[in-house]
């Protein structure tokens, strides 16, 4: 037999610190992939409607053509002009680019290209066709402007044609310039200096034309701008240039009226008290170095009389400095050769010889001449200094009354001066100006636009947009974000039961399986999903595969079963064991077995997850055995299963607990052998069901049935805001949980236990109910067995 779901663990059903620590650390996949799979429809859904959207977008637009030419721009002056203002022209870059950018899109060139294109009258361009979403979101607009209209139409008066605002430039109406203004591009090509200039419209011809028109009238006015810039300038050089020439003619009359009232004559661009000052000053210098010389001459002379005739004779020679005197050097070179002579013979045949003594004779005789003529030289020099003295006097005399003059006349010169450089000042940018003006007078005549177009607009084949592949993949990217975030969303909220794992981790308690919902018998898939799966299945097939799966009505009744099998397997196995048991973070310990007779007791979180039809099918399970099974609809309030049955009157617990019949007199007979029913009919009046569940009679029933059957299944309240289950626990041996798939939220069930001590020591485990065997297979990992329940169609069916 194949035991489903039933997890009887003796370990805590938590994760260990070190685990928990790690799996919150990583991302899984499989989670990821499970939600992707059970939210598919959220996702698909706004995909679907996001690529609808798209596709009735492509059918209900016109298409459009974009058609551009290139253009070179530079600084957009002349050059001579440009270097007249001394116009960097290594700032083109980006603000030349903007100022065409603003050129191109301005009014001026709009209304000249209008006028050319003559769009006035042009029925293309004036009504274009337009998409369904621009007409629907022009009427959205219109609606909501439409009370500020009628508003602005009351309160405001209109302007009168005269005045009104946006007057026609050029004859041309305002809404076809702001029209051509508006949609008129311009991009920079690269880091180049060329544009694009690019127009879309639904016509390919009429966006080509625009967008020649466009480069056309930027050349234009470009070579407008530049003549009237050079004509200006022009205007301008002719008025300075007259300044100029008169200002430099008055200061030049101006300079020679002032040097000759002042008498300022010059000779050689020199004045006239300037040469007299040099001239003096280069005698008085010569003058002191005649003085100087002579000085040292007398000097030279007087040191020589000074030693007297026997200084000559005994060798002292006699210096005239840098004046050659060749007579005195005649005298001096007779004395010399006389000593010579005197001491060669002295040397040779002693003082005493007659020769010595008269040798001696002709060297005093020599010396007599020579210092003679020394007296006479010293003389003369001495007369020669003290005339050059008094030349040096008489010069520096001189100088100083030119000096004098030189400095009385100095202002007027400095004055003369500035007038003479103020009249070259002008004359020289006086021949500046007039070369400039040449200049811009020519280039007048060869108007050069620093602007050329590269390539002209060619009618367009091809539309440009819209682009199926662009809007798709834009409305496929949106539809995905919408269809994510509203999976997210609903994944956010969605905190119910699903699996079995969500049963441990909200409550600590065992799974004893998934009762499928009986009512459904086909899949509850798309037609896309069915085709699907029939390929993968055609696809992963082999020779020795399985059979297919055997239909869906089939694997839920065999299900349904093995769960039910689960459950007894589980209340036998806990009820013989008696041991301690998790639940949860805590351990509980089972209540002594009383032999082989049980008392169990059915109960819910809410009203209406099924828990007495549980409790009928389980009794039927167990009487299965051979072994008598009581059941007992303990649900006063309700009592969902008696109606179920048929039951309507007669005796019932009611009665029994009020001590009014046996409650061997109250039971009946079910269709199943072995299945006696204790039914709940309930009549009106009575208020006080806490104390007929606790009375005497109904202790007693339950102590004499679990003697008398070998299962007693108690149909209970559910364990909401009432206390009846509450007050059976007691006297029940163990207790099965039921909770609605897709329905009975996590933390309700966790409450709901941890509230009850009692009921965390007789509860057996948790039973999924109603549950969407195709839908739980989104929610289960594909790891577990959950995953794999249609290939065991063979073995349950």
């Amino acid at each position: 037999m194949t035991q489903i779901g039933l997890r009887l663990a003796d370990s805590p059903n938590t994760l260990s610190p070190r685990a928990a620590e790690e799996r919150a650390d990583t991302i899984d996949l499989s989670r990821l992939l499970a939600i992707v799979r059970r939210r598919r429809r959220a996702i698909l859904v706004p995909v679907a409607l996001s690529l609808a959207l798209g596709v009735a977008y492509l059918a209900t637009t016109p298409k459009s053509y974009l058609a551009s030419s290139t253009l070179l721009l530079d600084a957009g002056t002349s050059a001579v002009v440009r270097e007249l203002v001394a116009m960097d022209s290594s700032r083109l870059s980006d603000v030349a680019i903007e100022n065409a950018r603003l050129v191109i899109r301005s009014d001026i060139l709009a209304a000249a290209v209008a006028q050319k294109l003559d769009l006035a009258t042009n029925d293309s361009f004036l009504n274009p066709p337009r998409s369904l979403a621009s007409r629907l979101v022009r009427g959205a607009v219109g609606v909501v402007r439409l009370p500020v209209d009628v508003a602005r139409m009351v309160f405001q008066p209109a302007p009168s044609p005269a005045t009104a605002p946006g007057a026609e430039v050029g004859q041309v109406p305002p809404q076809i310039i702001r029209d051509l203004s508006g949609k008129i591009g311009v991009e920079r090509i690269s880091r180049s200096g060329g544009v694009s200039v690019y127009f879309r419209s639904h016509d390919p011809a009429l966006a080509a034309a625009i967008v020649n028109a466009y480069s056309e009238a930027y050349i234009a006015d470009v070579l407008s701008a530049n003549f009237e810039s050079t004509e200006r300038t022009t205007e301008w050089l002719q008025g300075r240039l007259s300044d100029l020439e008169a200002a430099a003619a008055d200061a030049a009359a101006a300079a020679e009226a002032f040097r000759a009232e002042n008498g300022l004559m010059s000779s050689d661009g020199r004045f006239m008290s300037e040469e007299s000052v040099s001239e003096l000053n280069a005698d008085l210098g010569e003058a002191i170095a005649d003085a100087a010389r002579s000085k040292a001459l007398v000097e030279s002379y007087e040191a020589v009389v000074s030693r007297g005739v026997e200084g000559l004779q005994s060798g002292a020679q006699v210096g005239t400095g840098t004046t050659v005197d060749p007579a005195l050097e005649e005298l001096q070179s007779n004395l010399s050769n006389a000593v010579a002579d005197l001491n060669r013979i002295t040397a040779s045949f002693g003082a005493d010889h007659p020769q010595a003594e008269l040798m001696t004779g002709a060297v005093a005789t020599a010396a007599e001449r020579l210092f003679t003529g020394v007296q006479q030289r010293l003389e003369r020099a001495r007369g020669e200094y003290a005339v050059s003295q008094a030349r040096v006097e008489a010069l520096r005399d001189s100088l100083g009354v030119a000096m004098g003059d030189n400095a009385a006349g100095g202002a007027a010169r400095v004055e003369l001066r500035a007038l003479e450089q103020r009249a070259e000042t002008l004359s020289t940018l006086y021949q500046t100006f007039l070369t400039q003006f040449q200049e811009i007078d020519q280039q007048k005549d060869f108007p050069i636009a620093d602007v050329r177009i590269l390539s002209l607009a060619e009618v367009p084949r091809d539309a440009d947009g819209p682009r199926a592949s662009r809007v798709l993949a834009v409305m496929l990217v949106m539809g995905l974000f919408f269809g994510t975030l509203l999976a997210a969303v609903r994944e956010w909220r969605d905190r119910f039961l699903r699996t079995g794992e969500d049963v441990a981790t909200a409550s600590g308690l065992p799974f004893l399986g998934y009762l499928p919902d009986m009512t459904l018998t086909t899949p509850a898939t798309t037609s896309l999903q069915r085709v699907w799966q029939a390929a993968r299945r055609l696809l992963n097939r082999s020779d020795h595969d399985a059979p297919d799966e055997p239909p869906l009505e089939v694997q839920n009744h065999a299900i349904y079963t093995e769960t039910l099998q689960n459950i007894r397997l589980g209340l036998s196995i806990l009820h013989a064991s008696g041991r301690e048991r998790p639940l949860g973070m805590r351990r509980v310990r089972e209540v002594p077995p009383g032999g082989e007779h049980l008392v169990v007791g059915i109960t819910s979180v809410r009203p209406g997850e099924g828990k007495s039809t549980l409790a009928l099918d389980l009794a039927s399970t167990l009487a299965a055995s051979g072994k008598p099974v009581l059941l007992i609809d303990a649900d006063m309030r309700r009592s969902g299963l008696s109606r179920g049955l048929g039951i309507t009157s007669g005796p019932s617990l009611v009665e029994v607990a009020l001590g009014q019949v046996p409650w061997t007199e109250a039971l009946r007979k079910h269709d199943l052998a072995g299945v006696d029913v204790l039914p709940c009919v309930f009549p009106g009046g009575i208020v006080h069901v806490a104390e007929l569940l606790t009375s005497k009679p109904v202790q007693d029933m339950l102590r004499d049935a679990r003697q008398t059957y070998a299962h007693v299944i108690v149909d209970l309240a559910p364990l909401g805001p009432v206390v009846d289950a509450r007050l059976l626990l007691r006297a029940l041996d163990h207790v099965v949980m039921v909770a609605e798939w897709g329905t009975t939220p996590k933390a309700l069930l966790r409450r709901v236990v941890e509230a009850e001590q009692t009921l965390a020591e007789r509860l057996v485990g948790v039973v999924l109910n109603r549950v969407d065997m195709v839908a739980l297979r989104d929610y289960v990992d594909r790891s577990s067995l959950e995953a794999y329940l249609g290939t065991y169609g063979e073995y349950q069916s």
